[in-house]
């Protein structure tokens, strides 16, 4: 206000001036007088306009204070929550309650002071948020906890987590990612059954038992990094997972149980010799499969474990494998080599590959010299 009142002043001083000069009536004293007026005046606003600018300190310190009243309202926690107190200054977040929070930021402890330590079963099945963040008190995600949330997108997971419960976060089809940390020690079956938007997981290197249906239908899965903790790769773990191209068996698995793998989208398998089971249509249908290379170790393969792959080039089974279940190779139409232990078929096991029309080698010999019914 006071610049303004500067400029009005210097404004009218500068046409005194100018009209003194058009009318000749200027006075020559008069008029340096009125200049250094107008000069002294200019000088005023220059000065105060100084003072008044914001700096660049000020302008970073203005959108720090900004920043961090925006991350501050980010990570507000969420209220409403409805919990159960457990005794001993601890609790159980039972539901949401009455909130609403799309974007669920769960506090760590209750309104009394409770520490919550576990998110109850079904807790927030059909609830609409779209990013939950789990505090470091938290140590059990329960059954069905986050079931059929389908528009969740991302979920930070804390290190204090030891357990994820059966159909903890079923058919939540927006999840794109997720990190299990090294605390989680086990995964219930069927944990992330149906997240067809999910792309790449890490499992914690605290799992032996990757359970069944644990993956199954994850149809964007793409990547998964099996730890060498892995024991067991349970029934249907990773059926229907049809982006997945590859996958890293390591030597510590001993069992990989019926369909595990079955039409997924593996493109080569190589089983290492820790394995020693390769159960029943573990394997079948991955119509992307074009060599499987199973090590010494292994001792048995399924009925229908490699069956139906229709792309299937070549297989080398390793002598230490001492039964080949019925039809464990059937159906595989492109099947021209296969490399097996001598004398782990019989004469009238053909139906071991019935279907591969085009296998012309075993062991370097013709099928008819193996099978006295070879239909092909």
């Amino acid at each position: 206000m006071k610049n303004k009142r500067f400029i009005f002043i210097i404004a009218g001083l500068t046409c005194f001036i100018v009209l003194s000069n058009i009318v000749g009536c200027s006075d020559k004293s008069a008029e340096e007088s009125l200049r250094a007026e107008v000069e002294s005046l200019r000088t005023q606003i220059s000065e105060q306009t100084e003072n008044t600018m914001p700096t660049k300190q000020d302008n970073e310190s203005t959108t720090q204070e900004t920043s961090i009243e925006t991350t501050t309202d980010e990570l507000k926690y969420s209220e409403g929550l409805e919990f159960v107190s457990l005794g001993n200054g601890t609790a159980l977040l039972k539901s949401k309650g009455s909130c609403r929070d799309t974007i669920l930021n769960i506090p760590p402890q209750t309104p009394n002071g409770e520490t919550i330590i576990e998110i109850d079963k079904e807790a927030f099945l059909g609830s609409n948020m779209t990013s939950v963040i789990i505090p470091d008190t938290v140590t059990i995600i329960g059954s069905g906890a986050f079931y059929r949330c389908t528009s969740l997108t991302s979920i930070v997971i804390p290190n204090s987590v030891t357990k994820i419960g059966n159909e903890a976060f079923w058919e939540c089809n927006s999840l794109i990612s997720i990190d299990i940390p090294n605390s989680v020690t086990e995964i219930g079956s069927s944990a992330f059954y149906k997240c067809t938007s999910l792309t790449s997981i890490r499992i914690s290197n605290s799992i032996t038992t990757i359970n069944e249906y644990t993956f199954h239908d994850c149809l964007s899965l793409s990547e998964v990094e099996i730890p060498n903790s892995v024991t067991t790769i349970g029934k249907e773990a990773f059926m229907w997972c049809s982006s997945l191209s590859s996958v890293v068996i390591p030597d510590s698995v001993n069992t990989i149980e019926e369909s595990a793998f079955r039409l997924t989208g593996l493109k080569s398998v190589d089983i290492p010799g820790s394995v020693k089971n390769i159960e029943e249509y573990a394997f079948s249908y991955c119509d992307h499969l074009t060599q499987v290379i199973i090590n010494d170790g292994v001792e048995s393969i399924g009925k229908y474990a490699f069956s139906n792959c229709g792309s299937l080039l070549e297989i080398s089974v390793s002598n230490s494998v001492s039964t080949i279940s019925n039809c464990a190779f059937a159906g595989c139409p492109v099947l021209r080599t296969v490399t097996i232990p001598e004398g782990v078929v019989s004469s009238n096991d053909w139906k071991i590959f019935e279907g591969c029309i085009r296998l012309t080698s075993i062991n370097e010999k013709s099928p008819k010299d193996y099978f006295e019914n070879w239909p092909y």
